[in-house]
């Protein structure tokens, strides 16, 4: 059982990586088209959820003291962003987490995602007070794959 992940973020990886325990693998790029990559190889039958993040800015460089990030600064290594990986990537008939805090780039995945038939899509910003809400999603994830599969 497989969490495919795109995030640039590791802390967050790690925290995925903790709430799931030894249920799951957690297979993740913070680029794009490595993500889109890893999807395509991957075994549908295998994964258990799809998270997105959006803002995947690995060496943003702002002037020191400033907070401000310009649009193009919050691709990948490619200029991608999360929208543009849930235009391209694989879909699978699994739920979808979208934990982008970029509040418009979380509904654009959602809306890519939608457009391409993706029905189960929950959109929770990363923040501390929705961990329980992730977990919720990560539970739920884990006990649907376990029906689905007949674990």
């Amino acid at each position: 059982m497989k969490f495919l992940v795109l995030e640039d973020t590791r802390e967050r990886v790690t925290w995925l990586r903790n709430v799931v325990g030894g249920h799951a693998d957690i297979v993740y790029s913070d680029n794009v088209l490595e993500f889109c990559e890893l999807a395509e190889d991957l075994d549908p039958a295998e994964v258990a959820a799809v998270v997105f993040d959006h803002d995947l800015p690995l060496n943003v460089s702002k002037p020191k003291g400033t907070t401000f990030v310009t649009p193009k600064d919050l691709g990948d290594s490619n200029g991608l962003t999360g929208a543009d990986a849930a235009k391209r990537v694989v879909t699978f008939d699994v739920p979808h987490l979208v934990w982008s805090c970029n509040d418009t780039g979380a509904r654009t995945i959602r809306d890519n995602l939608r457009v391409r038939g993706v029905q189960d899509i929950e959109v929770v910003p990363f923040y501390e007070n929705n961990y329980p809400a992730i977990t919720r999603f990560i539970i739920r994830a884990l006990k649907l794959y376990k029906v689905k599969n007949g674990v």
